[in-house]
């Protein structure tokens, strides 16, 4: 996503979209059981034990969540809401998102393809665990989920370090 034709490319072909917040009945209504599976289990084991978890959903691009069909963006959106909810009984555990970082999420210079992002993302996603930034809890998990819709809706393809090919 360095190159400025292959954005332009991308700017031309894109075609905005419209989520929506969904019911409480509707957020449940998706299954995780590969996080129950894979993760959840293993965190059960030490709940409340000395063994810390910080768990967190990456900054994928903006473009990314914008090109999935509602029914897995709907999927992605409350994944997180389920893992806090999951992992609240647990006092070693935290959740953290950074769909919401902007300065990653929506700048497509950050980023090898879609879903994966360059080495010094890297850092600052360390620096903000270390800090506890981006932590999602009980009392944020709502306003998390309407600023990752509106971004969605408000999104905008661009790159910052654009190239000639």
């Amino acid at each position: 996503f360095y190159a400025a034709e292959d954005i332009a490319n991308i700017q031309a072909s894109y075609q905005p979209v419209t989520r929506q917040l969904k019911s409480p009945t509707q957020k449940q209504q998706h299954d995780y059981n590969d996080f129950d599976r894979f993760v959840l289990s293993l965190v059960n084991e030490h709940c409340n034990s000395d063994m810390r978890f910080d768990l967190f959903f990456p900054p994928i691009s903006l473009l990314w969540y914008a090109r999935l069909s509602e029914a897995d963006f709907d999927y992605e959106l409350y994944m997180p809401r389920y893992v806090l909810e999951k992992t609240a009984h647990c006092r070693n555990v935290r959740v953290f998102a950074f769909a919401n970082e902007l300065q990653i999420t929506a700048d497509l210079s950050n980023y090898h393809d879609p879903r994966h992002f360059y080495g010094d993302v890297h850092d600052r996603l360390v620096e903000a665990l270390a800090d506890g930034r981006n932590q999602l809890t009980p009392g944020n998990i709502d306003a998390f989920e309407a600023a990752l819709v509106e971004n969605v809706n408000n999104y905008r393809p661009f790159g910052s370090k654009l190239y000639p090919h």
